[in-house]
């Protein structure tokens, strides 16, 4: 609250914080029929290099979740203001990724 009292702009995003030259985007509450070409789609304007729509290896079936790759991290600025957006009557959650641990 105190950045955008001071006029810093809209509030961070909920959860993990952004990782210098990682970007990439964690999107969570995808409606099971959409597709990574819907993802595709939603994010064209921010430069998606790749969308791994995580499935479940049993069943084949989306697990609801992705994780969204851009080319630079304006691209990934830009998707996250999409959070909350309408993808299949579902509104998205859309936060910084996070790099495996190793």
């Amino acid at each position: 609250a105190a950045a955008a009292a001071a006029g810093g702009g809209a509030p961070a995003p909920a959860g993990p914080d952004k990782t210098a030259g990682y970007n990439v985007a964690y999107v969570g509450n995808i409606a099971f029929e959409a597709g990574p070409d819907d993802l595709q789609a939603l994010f064209a304007e921010c430069g998606v290099t790749k969308v791994r729509l995580h499935t479940d290896k049993a069943t084949g079936k989306s697990r609801g979740y992705a994780h969204v790759h851009f080319a630079d991290e304006a691209g990934l600025d830009r998707a996250l203001a999409l959070s909350g957006s309408q993808l299949h009557g579902r509104g998205i959650k859309v936060g910084y990724g996070q790099p495996k641990k190793k």
